[in-house]
């Protein structure tokens, strides 16, 4: 789970959400990044915009969504990039 953090596509329990809604919804206006909308979108676009589908990822994520170690890794995932960034510069 922390390597996958680190991917910089949201914490783990938004990534498996969405993750969980594109499988639902694949290649349909309902996937978060539809294949429909070219290239470019459902590979990095989405990331860069506020998505309609981000507000049903706690209805797909309620197993995980009350894990401790799960909400750790949401609450702390940007101070686990710096952290990391910093200790690549040495």
């Amino acid at each position: 789970m922390f390597c996958a953090t680190l991917a910089c596509q949201g914490g783990p329990i938004q990534w498996v959400g969405l993750h969980r809604i594109h499988h639902a919804f694949a290649d349909t206006q309902r996937d978060p990044h539809n294949s429909e909308d070219g290239f470019w979108w459902s590979h990095m676009s989405w990331m860069m915009y506020d998505i309609a589908p981000i507000k049903l990822v706690p209805n797909y994520t309620r197993d995980i969504g009350a894990d401790p170690v799960y909400q750790f890794f949401e609450r702390h995932m940007v101070a686990m990039q710096v952290f990391l960034g910093h200790c690549c510069l040495f």
